[in-house]
């Protein structure tokens, strides 16, 4: 009987130093997507991303900075993260729960990261309009719905005209 007691002792005492491990490396990914994010650092965010988020939403999304009104961003940083919860759902994706505090308002959201190669990286699944996502495309003409993206992003984006 004791022989068999202390592998299963060593067993889980290294599923949980696993899960101690996966849980701190899912926080130090989200709180840089986060704050990168939360702070109009996109760029900064990348290394946090999926690679599928890397080549279709950050192009976008830098897109739209260019006609984000610069007094808009002044007034709502820096943004503050506090994560404050971490669930993982198996061996390959968890869910954070997160306060985003800026000077203009606080925000409680969640955040989904998926493990890939043995790392934590952030996925967002992104509903972009069509109409706003032709703009993303690396077109030189400007191809772009300014109803269909005030209508989208509406608490989150000031479009300038």
């Amino acid at each position: 009987m004791k022989r068999l007691t202390l592998p299963l002792i060593v067993a889980a005492l290294a599923a949980i130093a696993c899960g101690a491990s996966d849980e701190q490396q899912i926080r130090k990914t989200a709180q840089g997507y986060l704050e990168a994010t939360g702070n109009y650092r996109i760029d900064e965010a990348a290394p946090y991303a999926v690679p599928e988020m890397q080549r279709d939403l950050f192009p976008f999304m830098k897109a739209m900075m260019s006609r984000v009104d610069t007094n808009y961003i002044l007034s709502n940083t820096p943004a503050t993260i506090e994560i404050t919860g971490v669930n993982i759902n198996d061996d390959t994706s968890a869910t954070i729960g997160y306060v985003k505090t800026t000077p203009i308002k606080q925000e409680s959201e969640s955040l989904c990261l998926v493990k890939r190669n043995g790392k934590w990286l952030v996925k967002v699944i992104a509903n972009i309009p069509p109409a706003v996502r032709l703009y993303a495309q690396g077109n030189d003409t400007i191809r772009i719905d300014a109803d269909a993206a005030r209508k989208h992003f509406a608490d989150s984006l000031t479009i300038s005209k």
